[in-house]
């Protein structure tokens, strides 16, 4: 197998500020030091903090709700839901169990685009609306909300072996003594963790709240029974009932619409059929 030396780098993560550099060959030619580099479309950086990275996705995020409202201008209420939900929500949310931020200024920073959709979908700009009210009108879940959902869900898939991550690799070890302060049977061992990184990462946050879990919801058969229970168990009353389904014909236009208008320029984006849809609503 042949290595292309200008696309490999070398990443250290290491908790001291000072440390020993090294130098690493590959093909007799030595690899250039890095502090970030992506990998599966993730950024990994040497310090293990996401705050970059959220960052980068606020920022993106903010352009796609840029280029749906002027696209959308006049267009019904449900309409301009699904399409933050099928193009804005969707990009914000890749690898979320991953990247889930601890820290107030990061998660912040992702609600604050949503509630920019928010506004923008009700057309209530006032200062004194209540965002809360609107998440309520538009069914609309806080992110931080879905995206714990997201990282209980994936332990679910990976205790009942849905996913092919084994237990081991993530350190997940099911504990045959009463655990303190669990309501489930199914508990996991909580590890003892030496730095912040590990302790906010994945699996040792989420095992937290899984032990915290009733058995109603952690005992189900079926991930769809699972995620929409543990749905109605974190939400507040009504945020989680889902708008009435749209037909597939329109599923099959916005599909359309989101792998030619979102990738291409704005100008070749829009084809006639298209408009008169959008203009028309549902």
């Amino acid at each position: 197998m042949h290595f292309n030396t200008s696309k490999c780098h070398v990443l250290s993560a290491i908790k001291r500020s000072h440390h020993h550099q090294y130098f690493y060959e590959l093909c007799s030619v030595v690899l250039k030091s890095v502090e970030s580099e992506k990998y599966l479309g993730m950024p990994l950086s040497s310090d293990l903090s996401w705050s970059s990275h959220i960052t980068a996705i606020c920022t993106k995020a903010n352009q796609k709700l840029g280029f749906v409202k002027r696209n959308l201008k006049g267009t019904p209420r449900e309409l301009k839901r699904l399409a933050y939900v099928a193009f804005v929500r969707s990009g914000m949310e890749y690898a979320s169990i991953i990247w889930d931020p601890h820290f107030i200024k990061d998660s912040d920073a992702l609600e604050r685009v949503q509630r920019r959709a928010d506004h923008w979908i009700t057309s209530k700009h006032d200062q004194g609306t209540s965002v809360t009210a609107l998440l309520h009108q538009l069914y609309l879940e806080p992110l931080e909300e879905r995206r714990r959902i997201s990282r209980l869900t994936f332990l679910y898939k990976i205790l009942n072996e849905h996913v092919a991550v084994p237990m081991n690799q993530l350190h997940l070890v099911l504990c045959d003594r009463p655990v303190r302060r669990s309501t489930t049977k199914q508990r996991l061992k909580i590890r003892h963790c030496a730095s912040n990184q590990f302790q906010k990462s994945f699996a040792a946050r989420t095992v937290t709240e899984w032990n915290s879990s009733p058995d109603s919801i952690t005992l189900f058969a079926l991930v769809s029974s699972f995620r929409s229970h543990l749905s109605c168990y974190f939400m507040p009353v009504g945020v989680h009932t889902p708008l009435p389904k749209y037909p597939s014909g329109d599923w099959q236009l916005l599909s359309r619409f989101r792998s030619s208008g979102m990738q291409n320029a704005e100008s070749k984006m829009w084809n006639p059929r298209m408009w008169k849809y959008l203009q028309n609503g549902l």
